[in-house]
């Protein structure tokens, strides 16, 4: 569930089999977002966008949550629109 306000929020919850399970699915998913952060570096849109995320969770469960301003989405949405802009003229 999402709500746009002056930041986008949402959540996500998985339920596993048990805490084995939940705690690799954990890992795997932190690990991913390690390697996001490493990769965002140098973008600052991204690198905020990929601090903003939220790991956490107990037991047999994996939560994922996250924070997005408005003004990051904005300036995601300028960039984007500006590629697009280039790509088309280079064709």
């Amino acid at each position: 569930m999402g709500t746009v306000t002056a930041s986008l929020s949402g959540a996500f919850r998985a339920e596993t089999k048990d805490e084995v399970s939940a705690k690799n699915l954990r890992d795997m998913i932190n690990g991913l977002m390690a390697l996001g952060r490493m990769q965002a570096q140098s973008t600052p849109e991204i690198n905020a966008l990929m601090q903003s995320i939220s790991l956490g969770g107990k037991d047999n469960t994996v939560e994922l949550s996250f924070t997005v301003p408005t003004e990051l989405l904005d300036a995601m949405t300028a960039k984007s629109k500006a590629k697009v802009k280039t790509l088309a003229y280079e064709q």
